[in-house]
């Protein structure tokens, strides 16, 4: 294996760097690169694009690898999640999460390859610009004709889509503020090439206006952060500061939506549901699990540490299925040591932009670099307060953007990067290797994607009460992806709404044993713990005229256990120990229903199915008063938030019939 000069590397045919442009281009359009469509699109795109890598590298008889700086923290960190993959408790997610970033390296590698001029970086660039602003302006459609108050673009979410566009917008300000000029002072240049000059501060307006429009303050901050190192290597850092504070004070004194959005956030969400609390949870995991509780799997611990949010009628009716900060996220998942691997990833990257700003450069390429530099700031940042990074179409720019500046670097000659040559003598041998590696990876790809189609379509069959279709589809989706806990769950329900019309036994086993299945493959998700009990309840109320007493208790005794272990997966769901409270009470056991309902009322104090309960518990017992004072504060309670608007878990809070437990009050007063 041989360390080679950037020009003595083969070239590379044109078709790579299509595939790298279609990827850019495509990784935006659905949802932002989140609906399984686009993930198995992109991932294919990946291993069409490696195809032609060894392709090329079969036709010339060697292999040419770059090899980058940041080789050694990239190797790491995949190595720390392939462990955490083998410990995960959840493994199919875990699993599924290391293609993902093993698809990110691979196209890091891979853009570097195939990028090896200074005219495939601009183009790149060019890109990058053209999808932002194309972006900015169905975002601005979407926000004035179709008065959408947060426009997505075509994301998943308005945030990712302000992330999106504060790099377009610093690439394009570096190529502005890097032009050909003569500067007489700051901020009043004398433009040779007016046209040009009006071009690029129109599309730095549109994207100004579309990232405001979206409201998000994440992306505002990414757009100033971005700006701030733009002007910084270009004018000094005192100036940077004074333009980047300058902006801040506009975006707070004069009106405009992110202004807005932050004063109604304020006052809409009580300052106890903030992203402090999401990272304080998130490092007292960290702290709970140094190694990591397993990659992908954070949406499963979070329910331990959920906090409450006073003054809301379900304290903990908000949950967030991330930290809002990326590196507290793999922290999470990952451990404490992953976030430290990282933070040299990032210093390797900085070295080598160090390199490349001491370089004899053209104002163009300068710019270029600048912009390169402003854009992977920004999104770094917003990583700090968002969780970006999850959404494929910003971590392929991401990756675009540090791949470049590794493109350029190895241009300008950096020692630190270099190409290593695997001699490849045998064309057939290394050709039916290549054939072999891609077909079993496009395998794998294929396979994970067609089961989710099978899932979606049999979900569809479900809503339209097709049974029979719904099952067909499932169970392949089962066949294909027998790891995903998800398929499991949905052919559970499936079976159980068929048990449900023809009620057949063996209908009713193979929904249990489905769902069983689903917690043994995740044992993590109180959801489907709690599926499990209310599948139990229903076995033993529908099965009343015909089981023994004995069998009945046995399936409530199961019920009661799968609702205690859904209880210490979320400590923090009322509904489970309010499962638990009826079911105590059905098995005679007063004592202990009174108490899950207490423990209930103390979590969510206007849960009022449990204060329902309560109250008939009093009056079982003849406590009277206890029973009237319940009764009061229902009534109180009901009245207080009646005039409120309510989300669907609310209304479940809210909406008890107090008429039993009234006239069992009126006959008492008539007595």
């Amino acid at each position: 294996m041989v360390t080679l000069r950037p020009e003595a590397t083969a070239a590379h045919s044109s078709m790579g760097r299509v595939i790298v442009f279609a990827v850019v281009i495509f990784s935006p359009l659905l949802d932002g690169g989140t609906t399984h469509l686009a993930v198995m699109s992109i991932r294919l795109m990946i291993l069409l694009l490696f195809g032609e890598f060894l392709r090329r590298s079969v036709i010339n008889r060697q292999l040419v690898w770059p090899s980058l700086p940041v080789g050694i923290p990239v190797l790491s960190f995949l190595t720390l999640a392939a462990v955490s993959v083998v410990f995960s408790p959840y493994t199919n997610q875990s699993w599924q999460w290391l293609m993902v970033l093993s698809s990110y390296a691979l196209f890091l590698y891979l853009v570097v390859s195939f990028v090896d001029q200074w005219q495939h970086i601009e183009k790149l660039m060019i890109v990058v610009i053209v999808m932002g602003i194309v972006e900015a302006v169905w975002a601005l459609v979407q926000g004035y004709a179709w008065r959408i108050e947060r426009p997505a673009g075509t994301f998943f979410n308005p945030n990712f889509l302000a992330g999106y566009l504060s790099v377009s917008w610093t690439i394009l300000l570096s190529l502005l503020v890097w032009s050909r000029v003569a500067w007489r002072q700051f901020g009043c240049p004398h433009v040779s090439n007016p046209t040009i000059t009006a071009v690029i501060v129109a599309g730095l307006g549109i994207l100004l206006c579309a990232l405001f429009v979206t409201g998000s303050r994440g992306g505002v901050v990414a757009m100033i952060v971005g700006t701030g190192v733009v002007l910084a290597l270009r004018f000094g850092s005192w100036r940077a500061v004074a333009v980047s504070a300058a902006i801040v004070m506009c975006v707070f004194a004069v009106p405009n939506p992110i202004r807005e959005r932050s004063i109604s956030e304020h006052t809409v969400n009580p300052a106890s549901y903030s992203r402090w609390k999401m990272w304080e949870g998130a490092l007292v995991q960290m702290g709970d699990h140094p190694f990591g509780v397993g990659l992908g799997l954070y949406q499963y611990s979070f329910p331990r540490y959920a906090f409450p949010v006073e003054g809301e009628i379900a304290r903990y009716g908000k949950t967030a299925q991330t930290p809002h900060n990326e590196y507290l996220q793999m922290g999470v998942e990952l451990g404490a040591v992953t976030v430290v691997v990282f933070g040299g990833g990032v210093a390797v990257v900085g070295r080598s932009l160090s390199f490349l700003l001491v370089q004899r450069l053209t104002r163009w390429q300068r710019s270029l670099i600048v912009g390169l530099a402003g854009g992977i700031v920004a999104m770094l940042a917003h990583a700090g307060l968002d969780s970006n990074l999850h959404e494929p179409g910003i971590a392929i720019l991401l990756v675009i953007c540090v791949g470049l500046l590794f493109s350029a670097a190895s241009i300008c000659g950096q020692s630190a990067i270099g190409y290593r040559v695997v001699p490849m003598r045998s064309q057939p041998l290394w050709g039916m290797i290549a054939v072999v590696l891609l077909l079993a990876l496009g395998s794998e790809i294929i396979r994970l994607g067609v089961a989710w189609s099978y899932f979606e379509t049999g979900a569809q069959h479900a809503q339209r009460n097709n049974s029979a279709e719904a099952m067909a589809s499932l169970r392949f989706a089962v066949a294909l992806d027998p790891g995903k806990a998800l398929y499991h769950r949905a052919l559970s329900a499936q079976y159980m709404q068929t048990y449900a019309q023809r009620r057949e036994p063996a209908l009713a086993r193979a929904a249990v044993a489905e769902l069983e299945l689903a917690i043994e493959l995740n044992p993590l998700d109180s959801r489907l713990q709690g599926l499990l009990g209310a599948l139990y309840g229903q076995l033993a109320d529908s099965l009343r005229t015909v089981l023994l007493p004995e069998q009945r208790h046995k399936l409530y005794m199961n019920s009661l256990h799968a609702y205690q272990r859904a209880a210490a997966l979320a400590p923090f769901v009322a509904s489970y120990r309010f499962e638990q409270a009826k079911l105590h009470s059905l098995l005679g056991n007063s004592i202990r229903a009174e108490e899950c309902a207490e423990e209930v009322i103390t979590l969510e104090p206007n849960y009022l199915p449990a204060r329902v309960l309560l109250a008939a518990l009093y009056l079982e017992q003849k406590r009277i008063d206890e029973a009237k004072a319940e009764f009061q504060e229902i009534v109180h309670r009901q009245h207080r938030y009646a005039s409120w608007p309510k989300n669907s878990l609310e209304e479940v809070f809210l909406a008890v019939d107090l008429t039993p437990l009234r006239i069992a009050l009126d006959q008492l007063r008539v007595s």
